[in-house]
């Protein structure tokens, strides 16, 4: 069952721009004091992940940020693939 913020954020989050998710993150790196492509590490004590809310909420923030600024794949590369995976 979804938690009350993980339903909140997830609304919240079709409705921020790139720039509001960057300014979002960078709050993450600047209390954690680490950048955003290694902060899972912040998380982790001895070896071992430590699901927080932060962690959760900076996760799904990283997610939607790297979604959001993905490369489109090429239809060449895509019909590539297909014909490899037969």
């Amino acid at each position: 069952m979804r938690s009350e913020w993980q339903s909140r954020l997830k609304t919240e989050l079709r409705f921020v721009t790139v720039k509001d998710l960057q300014a979002r993150l960078d709050e993450y790196e600047r209390r954690y004091e680490v950048p955003s492509d290694r902060l899972a590490d912040a998380f982790t004590t001895d070896g071992e992940l430590q699901e927080t809310e932060d962690f959760h909420a900076w996760s799904a923030l990283y997610a939607a940020f790297q979604a959001s600024t993905a490369k489109p794949r090429s239809k060449r590369r895509r019909r590539l693939r297909m014909r490899l995976a037969r």
